[in-house]
């Protein structure tokens, strides 16, 4: 994204607090009052609090703006926040995206030894979403897992997915690592 030819700022933004309507629109029209754009957000309820993180854009005002602005939000919607600001995440034009999807009964550790597994493979992951239910017919807690990784064009792909399929019938995991459709 360029801003009248000139590259923009980035600021990464992440907010936590009580949960009550109109948290998102009260955060987003604080962004668009100051001139930033948002490029990428995650938001869930976890128990009774929100929280969020959001990568901002915008010109070196906007970005001010919004750093400026945040004490009055923070106060006045009770969030604990806090930013950073970055650049512009490099592309490895040489990688592929793989896709990873996991289901299994919940246990501890499900995250941590797929996460593990994938850093000594030496691959990165830049999107990962997780949850528990319960099965509607045993109710029986499970866990889905559900991750994009960044796979180097060097590794072969069907050696991967065998030392993959190897480590989830070590942990007992039912899980797909395929490309990533968009």
């Amino acid at each position: 994204m360029a801003t009248n030819g000139v590259a923009p700022n980035y600021l990464v933004l992440s907010v936590l607090g009580n949960d009550h309507p109109g948290m998102l629109e009260d955060i987003s029209e604080t962004c668009l009052q100051c001139g930033c754009n948002i490029l990428d957000t995650r938001a869930m309820i976890a128990g009774s609090e929100f929280t969020a993180n959001f990568l901002l854009a915008g010109n070196w005002s906007a970005i001010a703006k919004m750093e400026a602005a945040l004490p009055t939000l923070e106060q006045r919607l009770g969030l604990t926040t806090m930013v950073r600001r970055t650049h512009e995440r490099p592309k490895d034009s040489q990688a592929i995206s793989y896709t990873v999807q996991i289901l299994a009964q919940d246990k501890p550790g499900i995250v941590h030894h797929a996460a593990s597994f994938f850093t000594a493979q030496g691959i990165n992951m830049t999107n990962m979403d997780a949850e528990t239910y319960l099965d509607q017919h045993t109710f029986t807690r499970m866990f889905s897992l559900t991750m994009v990784l960044e796979v180097p064009s060097a590794c072969h792909i069907g050696q991967l997915r065998e030392r993959f399929l190897l480590f989830c019938d070590e942990q007992n995991l039912d899980a797909i690592l395929e490309p990533l459709r968009v």
